[in-house]
């Protein structure tokens, strides 16, 4: 007798979690529509990797980790004789055909066979004899990019010969979709198990980020005049950064007569200042070039001499050269060396001594230019930010009132969301909520979780567009959030603290119902009518219609709800 482990729900050993476990032993429909040729028996397996005749059906296994499915197909097995497990094995985490691996199927404690080429892509099959007859443990084992994983399949009979050979029996599947993996791994068709946990409603609204309460300063005159710089700076720009209680520019009121002329001879003398300045260091700019150039003739000079002082050094010992030549070479290039020494102090003199002039002559435009700062206006930032707009120019008359500079500190914005009035009743003092910023791939902010907090609910409702204003104060440290912008938000509402949850991505309608795809095999899944309760916009409660732990399809649903409308897509998968 056959003695095989039926164990939906084992775990996996070597220490490698199981998501579900199930085993399935059963035999293979004879008219699936997508059937096979079968003339040669390896041709056909090289080209599909199903290589059963017809005849008994194969046992078949299923087993699933958080990385990988495995799938396996075989006939009853017979010691010394060879068997061959066709194992498809899929990544789970993009639904796509392993190709590189390798695969050992372990039949009790002394067989392991094992494959590092697969038959075509996900399909590895591995041939061996078992030698131990009775029941035996089975195991299936894949390495890969890394990773290693054991996959017990409970226990199998290895018969003592073909006459007692045990064969899988048939299996009523009529009421199963047959999906190929060969027609899952091009969709990239992937599972999750249906877990509990909490789940709270959204309520999806509109909603905009704007600037916190003392964060955006728009800088003006409170007189009329001329904007002048601070002096010695240029006038701010578009994006410089500035700091609270910082002069960003002064604005000149109109000056009696009187002051005007006293300004212009002010003027016209340090003009004179700066142009006798600039003779100075012209001569001083002329010496240090003659300086330098003495400076590097001397250097030259002190190359030849110790070349030559080297080369008489290399003769002595040879007596080709006499100590009044070696005397001679020596002073030479002492002597070099302290001209060496006494240009470089004079090009350092004349550098240090042209360096103070350009400080002294830029001292001197700086006070030609802004003669008398105790007459201007200064124009202060309140607040410490970005300048995001200064569309001004120095020497621009300005009215009091008037925007010279608008100050954005974005570090904290504030998300603004609009809720119809008959909305208002499902929030609570409270709310939890999810920005969506726009964008092709929608990233999601928890607002809460991101630091931040309601800071009004609901107060006023407009008349005449009958929504309140919900506003969260959420920081904004790498400034995604841009003042302005348009984004979705989702508000907490209803919760259920121990719901059954899966993505909203498993759920096809067919009509008005909601429905979803069931995987109890590798290539098998059951058709389930499901009753939904709260979404959160990513996963939706599930009422009734399934069973914590399932394997529900997320991705790809749709293609197995077409494939189940064919007439003869009920069944297993494959005809060997």
């Amino acid at each position: 007798m056959i003695s095989i482990e039926r164990v939906p729900r084992a775990p996996l050993v070597a220490a490698i979690p199981l998501l579900s476990v199930l085993l399935s032993f059963s035999a293979c429909s004879h008219e699936h529509p997508h059937e096979h040729p079968h003339g040669d028996d390896s041709e056909h397996a090289d080209e599909h990797g199903h290589d059963h005749d017809e005849g008994p059906p194969p046992w078949r296994v299923t087993r699933w980790s958080p990385a990988s499915l495995v799938f396996a197909e075989f006939d009853a097995l017979v010691r010394g004789q060879p068997a061959r497990f066709l194992v498809h094995v899929t990544d789970r985490a993009n639904g796509s055909a392993v190709t590189q691996a390798s695969v050992r199927v372990s039949i009790g404690a002394t067989d392991a066979f094992v494959a590092t080429t697969p038959l075509r892509p996900g399909i590895f099959a591995v041939e061996g004899a078992p030698t131990t007859v009775g029941e035996q443990p089975l195991a299936f084992t894949i390495e890969r990019a890394g990773l290693v994983e054991r996959f017990e399949a409970g226990t199998i009979v290895v018969a003592q010969d073909a006459a007692s050979a045990v064969h899988a029996a048939e299996e009523d599947a009529s009421t199963r979709v047959a999906f190929l993996l060969e027609q899952q791994w091009p969709i990239g068709l992937r599972t999750a198990n249906v877990e509990r946990r909490r789940l709270e409603a959204k309520l999806p609204v509109a909603g905009r980020v704007r600037a916190q309460h003392g964060s955006e300063a728009f800088v003006t005159p409170p007189v009329a005049g001329t904007l002048v710089a601070v002096p010695g700076k240029s006038l701010k720009h578009l994006g410089d950064t500035v700091e609270r209680g910082e002069v960003l520019a002064y604005i000149r009121p109109p000056a009696p007569l009187a002051a005007r002329a006293q300004l212009a001879a002010d003027r016209a003398a340090l003009r004179q200042t700066v142009v006798e300045l600039d003779v100075r260091a012209a001569d001083w700019t002329l010496r240090r070039v003659e300086a330098r150039a003495k400076r590097d003739q001397v250097a030259v000079t002190l190359a030849v001499a110790e070349k030559a002082l080297a080369r008489i050094v290399a003769l002595r010992p040879q007596g080709l050269a006499t100590d009044a030549e070696f005397d001679v070479a020596a002073g030479a290039v002492a002597n070099a060396q302290a001209e060496l020494a006494h240009q470089d102090a004079l090009v350092t003199g004349l550098d240090e001594a042209l360096a103070r002039l350009d400080a002294t002559r830029s001292h001197v435009e700086g006070a030609r230019d802004v003669p008398d700062v105790d007459d201007l206006v200064p124009l202060i930032s309140p607040i410490s930010g970005t300048v995001v707009d200064a569309e001004c120019i120095e020497g621009e008359q300005f009215e009091p009132g008037r925007t010279v500079f608008q100050i954005l500190d974005p570090t904290t914005v504030w998300i603004e969301a609009r809720v119809p009035e008959f909305d208002l009743a499902a929030l609570s003092a409270s709310p939890s909520a999810r920005v969506v910023l726009p964008g092709p791939n929608g990233a999601e902010i928890d607002v809460l979780a991101a630091g931040g907090k309601p800071v009004l609910v609901g107060a006023i409702v407009d008349p005449q567009t009958h929504t309140a204003p919900i506003v969260f104060e959420l920081p904004n440290p790498q400034g995604v959030m841009k003042v302005g912008m348009a984004v979705d938000v989702l508000l907490g509402t209803n919760e259920a603290q121990n719901a059954l949850a899966l993505p909203r991505t498993a759920l096809v309608k067919e009509g008005e119902r909601a429905i979803v795809y069931v995987q109890v095999g590798g290539e098998q899944f059951e058709k389930r009518i499901v009753e939904t309760g709260i979404t959160d916009g990513v996963d939706v409660e599930v009422r009734s219609g399934l069973a914590e732990g399932e394997m529900v399809v997320t991705h790809g649903a749709r293609a197995v709800h077409a494939a189940s409308f064919r007439p003869d897509a009920m069944g297993h998968g494959h005809v060997h």
